[in-house]
């Protein structure tokens, strides 16, 4: 083989394992550090046991939380059209993960009221969305770009369903601590993106946004909404999601007439995503994976 090639090759494997690092990172993050999932049994754990809500009340926090996760092809559309700094990864998912660590620690720091949490809760999850956005965006570049769709896919399985067996104890551990933990621990797992961002992901400066690009974007979205099929899956979404789920009540139940405690709670969680029986907990939305 020729040096030229062999150094090509070598430079091709080395950024293809720089991504697979990177990837591994941010999917780890975005799936972890949602409140529906790392600090979902502590939240309902406050709300029920600390705020003494109803069980609707509660199912609603969750729903009105997560609401940002069904916008993510907004976040997608904006990431494209409106490079941040000159870059439309990079610096998006430097900034994201900033503010949502940020967030997390606010949380740390916010009074233990309904509407406070609500609005502190939701403002993570969008920015969380946003860094979810560039980590999918950016997996499906290098996967076109390295045709190595079916390796990246596998990593990404392997992240995300790791994510969910470790998040069932932690979540566990955590509800039965402070819930200032959760806030830290959250807080934490998010800002690691940021690091492997600067190191592990490179990407070429891109010229600052033309005077055309607000009517491109226009134009973009505009193809989106007169897309027929598209508001035909987004319909059979819609009824999908509405279906009542069984998470609140299967959780006060647990506590109430089982007398489990969060960590016994976080147990089930742990069986539930080994067996790939993902029943116990049904508000992680599918835009978060």
């Amino acid at each position: 083989m020729a040096p030229q090639h062999r150094a090509q090759d070598s430079a091709e494997r080395r950024s293809l394992i720089d991504a697979i690092i990177l990837v591994c990172v941010g999917l780890l993050a975005t799936s972890l550090a949602q409140p529906q999932i790392l600090a979902g049994i502590p939240l309902e754990n406050l709300l029920k046991n600390q705020l003494h809500v109803s069980r609707e009340a509660n199912a609603a926090f969750f729903f009105w939380a997560s609401l940002a996760w069904y916008f993510k092809p907004i976040a997608g559309l904006i990431t494209d059209s409106f490079p941040l700094f000159g870059s439309r990864r990079k610096s998006y998912l430097v900034v994201s993960s900033v503010l949502a660590a940020a967030a997390w620690i606010g949380l740390y720091f916010t009074p233990h009221e309904y509407h406070l949490l609500l609005w502190v809760t939701t403002v993570i999850n969008v920015f969380m969305v946003f860094a979810s956005t560039v980590v999918g965006a950016y997996l499906v570049e290098i996967a076109h770009a390295c045709s190595s769709s079916g390796r990246l896919s596998a990593v990404r399985d392997l992240v995300e369903q790791a994510a969910l067996i470790v998040s069932g104890p932690a979540a566990g551990y955590l509800g039965s601590i402070a819930f200032g933990w959760t806030a830290a621990v959250c807080g934490g797992v998010m800002f690691l993106v940021v690091p492997a961002t600067i190191l592990f992901l490179q990407e070429t400066p891109l010229s600052l946004p033309g005077t055309n690009n607000m009517a491109d974007t226009a134009q973009r979205l505009s193809n989106v909404i007169r897309a027929r099929y598209m508001w035909w899956a987004a319909g059979v979404m819609v009824l999908f999601y509405m279906a009542p789920g069984l998470s609140t009540a299967l959780f006060y139940k647990q506590q109430n007439e089982l007398h489990l405690d969060t960590q016994a709670q976080g147990t089930l969680e742990l069986v539930a995503a080994i067996t790939g029986i993902d029943w116990i907990r049904t508000k992680a939305p599918v835009g978060g994976k």
